[in-house]
């Protein structure tokens, strides 16, 4: 089992090989009711069924301590029969690869050559607001590294003004959390690199969604036809510039001509994604005395998110 682990890298096992002999001739397993190791990563490398009376099986395992020390346990007297032919003709090239591996471990253990950030509060973050980010050094195999003593420079895709990024920072055990704040909405990533090492680095990606709608904008033409309909786009965004996606509120129209024609109160929903156009006419016509007309928008909660438009001239043709 987990035949693609580190321990039988160059090995050829497959899951479902077996390796005969090699289970005796006192075994040891996984025991879930015992107490497990202080450890994030522990791996069961094998499942050998034997029987003594009544079926049950062997597990061999490995496990990193939090020192950064490794743990195995081959769950088999026998092990060391793969290694030899010594007095019973069962070495197993797959077998004296595996310790290998794990003995090379043992003694050198695989540079930090990635870091890797995870968002344990979810992939989205609102704009402006600060949210969490974790990362963790790891080697090669994608193992965590404990050892890694290296300092941390944080980037980010966002340039606007008032992104926050941490400090540059060392990590504790190889690992460390970590607060941003980006405020461009959109798909956003968060890079973290080491400052001596640039290859050792690692992104996250991060969906910023819009704050609460701060700000009403209103698009109308600059010249119409009296009585005829015409386009009025409202856009709601956020303190930041961006379209407020989440806004639900109602908007109520006035408008400055007595004979104009505005939109019934409108209630956005999530289709118009903080931006909807309607139909409004105007039927004072201009003069010298009254060159123009406005419309105005309010929400009806919030009489502080309104906007009045820019200056409609209104003619007859």
């Amino acid at each position: 089992m987990n035949s693609g682990h580190w321990v039988y890298a160059g090995t050829g096992f497959v899951e479902g090989d077996s390796v005969p002999g090699i289970v005796g001739y006192e075994m040891d397993r996984f025991m879930p009711d015992y107490p497990a190791p202080t450890t994030s990563n522990q791996t069961l490398l094998s499942q050998s069924p034997f029987y003594v009376g009544v079926p049950d099986y062997s597990n061999s395992s490995i496990y990193q301590a939090p020192s950064g020390a490794w743990v195995f346990a081959s769950g088999t007297m026998s092990w060391s029969w793969g290694l030899d032919d010594f007095g019973h003709n069962r070495a197993d090239a797959r077998i004296q690869r595996a310790t290998t591996n794990i003995i090379n471990r043992f003694v050198v253990a695989p540079a930090s050559d990635r870091l890797v950030l995870t968002l344990p509060g979810g992939p989205s973050a609102t704009a402006g607001v600060g949210f969490s980010f974790t990362v963790t050094a790891r080697d090669q195999l994608g193992n965590p590294d404990p050892t890694y003593a290296g300092t941390v420079h944080f980037s980010t895709s966002d340039s606007s003004p008032g992104v926050v990024l941490p400090p540059d920072a060392t990590l504790t055990n190889g690992q460390g959390t970590f607060s941003a704040t980006l405020i461009r909405a959109g798909t956003q990533t968060i890079t973290a690199t080491d400052t001596v090492t640039p290859s050792t680095t690692g992104s996250v990606t991060v969906q910023i969604v819009p704050a609460s709608a701060a700000t009403v904008a209103l698009s109308v033409p600059s010249s119409v036809r009296a009585n005829q309909p015409f386009n009025v786009g409202v856009t709601l965004t956020d303190q930041f510039g961006n379209v407020a996606t989440g806004y639900r509120g109602i908007m109520h129209f006035t408008t400055s001509d007595p004979l104009g024609t505005m939109p019934p109160d409108y209630a956005f929903s999530a289709g118009d994604a903080g931006s909807h156009t309607f139909s409004a006419s105007l039927g004072t016509l201009s003069t010298p005395l009254s060159p123009s007309q406005t419309i105005s928008v309010t929400d009806t909660l919030n009489a502080g998110l309104s906007a009045t438009s820019p200056p409609i001239t209104v003619s007859a043709f």
